[in-house]
């Protein structure tokens, strides 16, 4: 375990919000920080909102901005603090740091540049909650992982073709950070062409949170009709080599027909 310096950061993942999930060594950087920043307060189990050390990122959220904007935002925030504490700050995410965290990226090239050393510990991620929900093995079954937030953004720069995110349809698919219902209905489109409007997938909402887990068996075009929020993620089973190979030519079909 890194040994903190003053002026020190210290990136912890707070895991999928199970308490007990929590690693030995982000509860042991929590308890000896100077200082911790919290990119949202909003996280099953979390024990921290009224502690005076916290200061917590949500208003950031509501200001209007883009996400690239809001990112660029918190962490700006957590490097200020860390330039103004005479001790170790600890910035703290839910589930793991390095995981469809992309404050993390920006905080260390920006740490980097302004000098300040940073550790970033691992923790446990949605992906190992979600697969345990489902009864998955991403390493045998050769998992492929999408962000919700990069669906949405392909289908706006190119609502036609939805983008160059590509993905095999043989191999299962967790798609992460559904987190409403505009998120779901990006999502749904964009899969769709490249699965069966009835596809099966698993809605699965807070994944390893003892009491809140729901894990919701439906159809692809049902997925922005279902409830979720954001610590829901939708996994989708592969298909049949023969039903991929007719899912592709359908989408090669449409593609063509929307460009005569």
């Amino acid at each position: 375990m890194p040994v903190p310096v003053p002026g020190s950061l210290t990136v912890v993942g707070l895991g999928p919000g199970d308490p007990a999930l929590l690693t030995v060594g982000a509860r042991a950087a929590l308890d000896r920080a100077a200082r911790i920043v919290l990119r949202t307060a909003i996280h099953p189990g979390l024990d921290l909102a009224d502690d005076p050390r916290v200061v917590v990122c949500d208003d950031l959220y509501e200001g209007g901005l883009t996400f690239d904007d809001v990112y660029a935002a918190i962490a700006n925030r957590v490097l200020a603090v860390a330039r103004e504490t005479d001790g170790e700050v600890v910035y703290a995410v839910p589930g793991h740091p390095r995981f469809g965290e992309r404050t993390v990226d920006l905080l260390l090239t920006a740490a980097l540049e302004a000098a300040i050393p940073v550790a970033v510990l691992p923790a446990v991620s949605y992906l190992d909650a979600v697969a345990t929900a489902v009864g998955a093995d991403p390493m045998a079954d050769g998992l492929q992982l999408l962000d919700a937030l990069d669906l949405q953004a392909a289908l706006d720069a190119d609502p036609f073709s939805g983008g160059r995110l590509a993905v095999d349809p043989t191999r299962p698919l967790l798609v992460a950070q559904v987190y409403d219902r505009q998120a779901a209905t990006a999502a749904k489109l964009w899969l769709a062409r490249h699965y069966p409007d009835a596809h099966p997938v698993v809605v699965a909402a807070a994944a390893g949170v003892p009491g809140e887990q729901s894990v919701v068996a439906a159809r692809l075009y049902e997925l922005d009709r279902l409830p979720v929020n954001h610590l829901t993620s939708v996994w989708l089973p592969p298909l049949g080599d023969l039903d991929a190979a007719r899912s592709a030519a359908t989408t090669q079909v449409a593609s063509a027909r929307r460009e005569e």
